[in-house]
């Protein structure tokens, strides 16, 4: 099982480091992306930063664009945050944006360079990026990635349908839409939101940037902490079958296979490996920590 979700994470699995300003993101299967991939850059580069100036090589996969500009003095503004400390205050002349976008093999990268010219200090200074661009093609991508496959929900999960969240039975069938990234104007707080369908009714799972969710990348890995990209029930053989109604439901029972104990609880946020074909399942309830024996794949409750 633990072989299963190592390869459905790295289908999708997004490389970030978003402070630095660049993002990754594994585009497999994903063939003929350069031009959308490409149009959508330049679109919103020139949306956002008013970058309209690109060169494109099509036998590289690449993409670049820039633009330098003056700043206006009564507003002194800068795109992007300063990194370093001044003696004096920073009096901003012009900045240089760098915007680079490249398809390598299996992968796709976003890169965005901001540099500002300080009149007082006579020299360039590097800018910490905001990353709404990395962030806008990164969704864009993972809704390339995503679009049109089919998730089984797990681990009693809630989706938001209408404004109102409603928690579904485990095993219900989602397709996936599109990939977004939203900030709730009165909290601030970011979140990756999953646009799903079920039966032709619009729903959405919204993973928060809380806690140990800091980016897209760890917001994907909660995503499939709560999805299967197939359905269990086809890979367990029917011995198991009775116990499916109580998976549904998110009850577990000794004896079950664990494929029916992820589908009732989601995915564990550890395993740990012991001899004669045993496992030990750590889920984190709040502040609490369950531990669950799995013994040649069936769960053993027994002294637990």
């Amino acid at each position: 099982m633990k072989k299963i979700l190592i390869f459905a994470v790295a289908i999708f699995l997004t490389t970030l480091n978003l402070h630095a300003g660049t993002i990754c993101v594994d585009i497999k299967n994903k063939q003929n992306l350069f031009d959308s991939f490409a149009k959508e850059l330049i679109s919103y580069s020139e949306k956002h930063y008013g970058v309209s100036n690109f060169t494109i090589d099509q036998n590289s996969k690449t993409i670049k664009g820039e633009k330098t500009f003056k700043i206006k003095r009564r507003k002194n503004q800068i795109i992007g945050t300063i990194k370093e400390s001044f003696k004096k205050k920073p009096k901003w002349k012009k900045e240089k944006i760098e915007i680079k976008g490249e398809i390598d093999k299996d992968k796709a990268c976003v890169e965005v360079s901001l540099t500002a010219y300080n009149k007082r200090t006579k020299k360039w200074h590097k800018l910490e990026s905001d990353n709404i661009l990395e962030e806008h093609m990164a969704a864009f991508l993972l809704t390339e990635a995503l679009k049109g496959k089919k998730f089984w929900s797990i681990g009693n999960i809630s989706v938001e349908k209408n404004g109102l969240r409603k928690r579904v039975l485990n095993l219900t069938e989602f397709t996936v839409e599109a990939v977004e990234i939203s900030i709730d104007p009165s909290s601030g707080i970011k979140s990756v939101n999953f646009l799903l369908s079920n039966n032709g009714d619009s729903a959405l799972y919204r993973v928060l940037m809380l806690d140990n969710v800091k980016d897209i990348n760890s917001a994907l890995k909660e995503f499939y902490r709560h999805f299967l990209d197939y359905n269990p029930v086809k890979k367990t053989s029917k011995i198991y079958q009775f116990y499916w109604e109580y998976a549904k439901r998110g009850e577990i029972m000794d004896g079950m296979h664990k494929l029916q104990l992820i589908t009732a609880l989601g995915f564990p946020n550890k395993v740990e490996k012991k001899k004669d074909n045993k496992e030990i399942f750590f889920y984190n309830f709040g502040k609490k920590t369950y531990k669950y024996r799995v013994v040649k794949n069936e769960l053993n409750m027994e002294n637990e």
